[in-house]
């Protein structure tokens, strides 16, 4: 069993022993009654769920540090969870983005090892995926090799480089401390930035978990240093993806953060964390950190997605919740007032 898998169970049932830790608010929202948290739905069969992205038409994709099978939920609980593809040769899937075109998701495979020959990207093609009303495939997702990473040691993370880019894919590698550029099409692989701040820690309280989750705004990329316990921010190009100024630090003292998502205005970063029972929002204006979601419901938060379909805030966040001896993945949504 790896260590990353193992760290996901033990934080899992650690976040059912664990009191939400309070900070600042950064705004004049009091956010200790301004979200409502509520399960959405789980996912039998794996301990944790590691990443989320959302479809055009409202689904959610979750991927598991404990499957190599990609999964559809609806955002009503409609049916239960739909199996979209299963890849061989992983025991893990992590990043997922849309790129290209809508409903084609590439996917991150891994065997958790933390070794080179254990990674590989995957293209999901749901352009013609289709489900009956109570969740039966009628017509399946067409599932796609890459090309395997051999150079990487435990990809995680991945965002587009560019919001028009239709090729290239940034990937954090946890185990490096770095990010790594993709080409979909000619599928070139290149180290673009090695930041200290984005480094593992030396230490016997880090888990040797590095660079984790990325997010693109504009020119600068966003990432969660779970080990630093900060987030930060670094200009790039959005041709290359290597850095052109120097980090900032946006937030410190985060506890096992992993991955976020942007505010649609590019204010906040609503960050998981990993054990807490929490959500995190960090003014990326005026900096600091605040509690925006506190609930048991949240169990070992890993990441976070914004529900643009839904009038309200919303967010989509995944992690994993006790089960009896063990862990299960699930969806819990939070609602925000602020």
């Amino acid at each position: 069993m790896s260590r990353l898998l193992v760290i996901t169970q033990l934080l899992g049932l650690a976040a059912l022993l664990l009191s939400p830790a309070s900070s600042a608010p950064t705004t004049d929202c009091d956010w200790r009654n301004a979200s409502e948290v509520t399960t959405l739905q789980s996912v039998p069969g794996t301990q944790s769920l590691e990443n989320i992205a959302v479809r055009e038409n409202g689904n959610l994709l979750v991927t598991s540090t404990a499957s190599p099978t990609l999964f559809d939920l609806s955002p009503e609980a409609k049916h239960a969870p739909i199996p979209v593809v299963t890849i061989d040769g992983v025991n893990s899937l992590l990043g997922i983005t849309e790129i290209g075109e809508k409903d084609v998701f590439y996917v991150l495979g891994s065997n958790l090892t933390s070794t080179e020959n254990s990674n590989g990207l995957w293209k999901v093609d749901l352009r013609n995926f289709s489900t009956s009303h109570n969740g039966t495939v009628l017509e399946p997702a067409v599932l796609s090799l890459v090309t395997l990473i051999p150079s990487a040691l435990q990809l995680n993370g991945m965002a587009r480089l560019a919001k028009n880019d239709t090729q290239n894919l940034l990937m954090s590698d946890s185990a490096r401390g770095t990010v790594l550029r993709l080409n979909v099409n000619t599928k070139a692989v290149e180290t673009v930035l090695s930041e200290p701040e984005m480094a593992p820690v030396s230490s016997s309280s880090s888990i040797g978990v590095a660079v984790n989750g990325i997010r693109i705004r504009g020119n600068k990329l966003y990432f969660v240093s779970l080990d630093q316990g900060l987030l930060g921010r670094v200009p790039i190009s959005l041709t290359t993806g290597t850095a052109t100024g120097p980090v900032e630090t946006l937030a410190t003292n985060i506890t096992f953060g992993d991955d976020f998502a942007l505010s649609r205005d590019g204010k906040t970063a609503y960050v998981a964390t990993n054990g807490p029972l929490e959500v995190l929002g960090v003014d990326l204006v005026h900096g600091g950190k605040t509690v925006v979601a506190s609930s048991p419901l949240l169990g070992a938060a890993s990441s976070v997605t914004l529900d643009l379909h839904h009038p309200r805030k919303v967010l989509y966040v995944t992690g994993a919740v006790a089960s009896g001896n063990s862990t299960v993945g699930h969806v819990s949504r939070v609602t925000l007032r602020c």
